[in-house]
């Protein structure tokens, strides 16, 4: 996946990452408290992403999680001007005809919206989106 060209990267450079995870906003709240423990903690993105985390810390990279909620491509861009970062490096899913007239592209959104250096990757699964922006370790 992307970590995989940007966790060499940020070990040779000193650069933290952040691993986003944004959730589109449910405006019907019943699926979430009909259902409680429909949810894994396998499929909780949080735990996957400290998961990630923790390896990433292992190996020397600073690291932080944040979840959020809302528009992928927005939040991504939000995150990516508060945080002052160096580059954005995320997958994409390569969505074509319908699917991508309905759906959109959060990658090509963030590539034309934002005026940072954007790394994309094909990911390997529709189902495991693998957005990630990473922060310089040294004041930028």
């Amino acid at each position: 996946a992307i970590l995989e060209s940007v966790q060499p990267l940020a070990q040779r450079t000193g650069a933290e990452l952040l691993l986003l995870n944004v959730r589109p906003r449910i405006s019907d709240p019943a699926p979430q408290w009909a259902y409680p423990g429909s949810l894994s903690i396998l499929e909780d993105p949080r735990h996957r992403l400290e998961e990630i985390a923790d390896n990433l810390e292992k190996s020397g990279v600073a690291t932080q999680v944040v979840l959020s909620e809302g528009d992928a491509a927005r939040e991504i861009l939000s995150f990516a001007r508060s945080l002052e970062v160096d580059f954005i490096a995320m997958t994409t899913h390569s969505r074509t005809g319908l699917d991508h007239a309905v759906v959109g592209s959060v990658a090509e959104s963030v590539l034309r919206d934002t005026d940072r250096p954007v790394i994309l990757q094909k990911a390997l699964s529709p189902s495991h989106p693998d957005p990630r922006i990473v922060r310089s370790g040294v004041a930028t």
